[in-house]
């Protein structure tokens, strides 16, 4: 399903579109473009809650890989990356099978721990991820001579969300979809009512569609019931 096909799905649901001469084609249309753009935010918004929670198969990107350089204390992670892959996450080094962890605490611990750490030289036992105005990782020590040219690989979550109306939808069955269709109607109807203050989690049809799609993404039959279960001697 693509971006365009949820919204054209989404607009019929509401009754916003009902003859088959309505349906978007593009989302440039002027048809509805202002009940269109209402349901793109919330189709985005909707990805966004689920990529953070790491729901999306699609995130997992597998075997990135990082260079390390000469007195490189700091690399650049993708574009789409949103988070390290993984409970918990690290970067393997393949040539000595050795993982590298996150520091506990991140570069604010690690600064007062280590007041040298932007500066001491070595091979790297931890990562941390440096803040600043793009997205890049750390590591302490800084790489010295002997790892140069040492290539780390990760795994991680990237970005999947839609913008094209081409884009496809980042679920990969129909019934996920359709699931996912329900949560979102919810959502934009909260918008289009403009009750932007409203928590969508307090709508119970929201919260009937999600369970029903987490359900779905898990890719497995909760038990039919619970408790011990006691056996009987066998009879002879």
């Amino acid at each position: 399903m693509t971006f365009i096909d949820l919204v054209n799905r989404m607009l019929r649901q509401n009754g916003i579109i009902r003859g088959d001469t309505d349906v978007l084609t593009t989302f440039s249309d002027t048809s509805h473009n202002s009940t269109s753009q209402i349901a793109q935010i919330a189709v985005q918004s909707e990805i966004s809650e689920l990529s953070s929670r790491g729901l999306l198969p699609y995130q997992h990107t597998i075997q990135a890989a990082l260079t390390m350089a000469t007195s490189t204390r700091s690399y650049s992670l993708p574009d789409a990356f949103i988070q390290m892959w993984g409970d918990p996450p690290f970067f393997l080094d393949t040539t000595q099978n050795y993982r590298i962890f996150e520091y506990p605490g991140g570069e604010d611990q690690l600064r007062n721990d280590i007041l040298t750490y932007r500066t001491q030289a070595g091979a790297p036992i931890w990562f941390y991820f440096e803040l600043g105005t793009t997205q890049k990782v750390s590591f302490f020590p800084v790489p010295d001579a002997t790892i140069n040219g040492r290539v780390l690989n990760y795994d991680y979550e990237a970005s999947v969300n839609v913008i094209l109306s081409s884009d496809t939808i980042p679920l990969p069955t129909v019934d996920q979809q359709y699931a996912f269709c329900d949560m979102v109607c919810r959502r934009f109807k909260l918008l289009f009512e403009g009750k932007i203050d409203t928590p969508v989690d307090t709508d119970p049809i929201y919260r009937e569609a999600r369970a029903r799609l987490y359900a779905l993404i898990k890719g497995k039959q909760p038990s039919g019931s619970y408790g011990s279960v006691y056996m009987g001697a066998a009879q002879p």
